[in-house]
């Protein structure tokens, strides 16, 4: 975004996790692959080294379908540039059926709207691109072999179009709008329908008729208006008394 990759700046405040989709609030084991090293989603994930020898590993025996990372800047999904994932050099195969879903893990806890969707990897390659719609700002250089901080040139890249969802709009008001001092409203009120306002109005009256002192003539209303002790009429000018 803007240039940046931001995972890695942010990684001392980014949570990563393996789990079963179906329950992916639960943590599952990380696999040591037989070393002294446990394959940890963070770093290894979002590291800006590319080349450490070590990636990130889940338990066999946990049945694992997913890898959760939470904590990343909150960001327009519009503002997004590209994701890039780089696969391993071996074992690539592992990486067939993958698919990436970004989620608003604040107001979607349980993660069951995603805001955007990568295709699912159905081919083993070196390093997959998808594009977002900020793709067409991206202002540095394109590069042509992994790169911790440029986006990889499509030439050399499966590249792909991410897909984003799109939601009914919604306002919520909790408090109340107050506008140039003339709209007050606040949440105790009930603004009337169409319906409501067209029978109120049906049943006003639709024209002026004439009464005492009030006369009708010509589409032309007049009144005969007389003074009194307090109310003066001179010349068709009306004053009030001392």
């Amino acid at each position: 975004m803007n240039d940046i990759d931001i995972l890695p700046p942010n990684i001392n405040s980014l949570t990563g996790y393996f789990a079963q989709w179906s329950n992916n609030g639960v943590e599952l084991a990380r696999s040591d692959a037989g070393t002294t090293t446990i394959r940890y989603v963070i770093p290894y994930m979002v590291e800006n080294t590319l080349t450490s020898g070590f990636a990130s590993q889940s338990d066999p025996t946990t049945n694992t379908n997913a890898m959760i990372i939470k904590n990343i800047p909150l960001t327009f999904v519009n503002d997004v540039q590209a994701l890039v994932l780089y696969n391993r050099i071996t074992y690539q195969f592992r990486a067939l059926g993958l698919v990436i879903e970004l989620y608003n893990s604040i107001n979607d806890p349980i993660l069951v709207e995603p805001l955007a969707t990568t295709t699912i990897i159905n081919t083993q390659a070196d390093n997959y691109r998808y594009n977002f719609p900020s793709i067409v700002k991206y202002g540095g250089d394109f590069s042509d072999s992994s790169s911790a901080t440029n986006i990889i040139n499509d030439t050399i890249s499966t590249t792909t179009d991410a897909t984003l969802s799109t939601f009914d709009p919604e306002i919520n008001i909790n408090s109340k709008i107050v506008m140039s001092n003339i709209l007050d409203l606040n949440s105790s009120t009930i603004l009337p329908t169409i319906g409501d306002v067209e029978s109120s109005i049906q049943g006003k009256q639709n024209a002026i008729t004439g009464g005492t002192n009030i006369t009708l003539s010509d589409n032309q209303v007049s009144c005969d208006l007389v003074g009194s002790k307090n109310i003066g009429i001179t010349d068709g000018v009306i004053s009030a008394l001392n």
